[in-house]
């Protein structure tokens, strides 16, 4: 980190590299894998650099906090963006290779946990996304969020209990399919 602050470019290099695809996750978890992702996972990076100066060591876990940080307020901005200037997109593009996409699409159900995920709140979808997307402690997920250690654990058991109800709900047989056809 300091060689990276005194502006050896083959240091942020280092540490662009051990952390590109965790925040790729996070972002994509937050605004679906793609191009728009990966246009605010460059963007986190930039803005790093450019803030890099103002980085100040506080211990174990600081760096992936500001740096997730960043990222959060990427998102955000992105989405207060889109409520203002609604964009369509022109096609659907692939997903890229060697780009995994976030937690979510390595499940068989990866669409129904994208939905699901999607009935949870933001700060909710904040915790699961930085918690299990890009594998940060309840410590780290409480400086990317300015949040205490227990609101963050309130939020992950409150999201986790919400996704248990819609999964369960979701593997009930409809009232229609569990008596038979034509019945009233």
């Amino acid at each position: 980190m300091e060689a990276a602050q005194g502006g050896q470019a083959e240091a942020f290099g280092v540490l662009y590299d051990q952390w590109v695809t965790r925040v790729y996750r996070y972002v994509a978890y937050r605004v679906g894998p793609g191009p728009h992702a990966e246009d605010l996972t460059a963007e986190t990076f930039l803005r790093a650099l450019e803030a890099l100066h103002s980085f100040r060591w506080r211990g174990d876990g600081s760096f992936s906090a500001w740096l997730f940080r960043i990222a959060h307020n990427q998102v955000i901005d992105s989405r207060r963006r889109q409520t203002r200037r609604p964009t369509v997109p022109l096609d659907e593009e692939p997903e890229m290779p060697g780009k995994e996409g976030d937690f979510t699409d390595r499940s068989v159900g990866g669409v129904w946990v994208r939905q699901a995920l999607a009935h949870l709140t933001h700060l909710q979808q904040a915790v699961v996304g930085l918690r299990f997307g890009s594998d940060l402690s309840i410590e780290e997920t409480a400086r990317v969020l300015g949040k205490s250690q227990g609101a963050v654990k309130a939020l992950q058991h409150a999201a986790i209990v919400a996704l248990r109800k819609l999964m369960d709900d979701s593997e009930k047989p409809s009232e229609a399919g569990s008596h038979g056809e034509g019945r009233v």
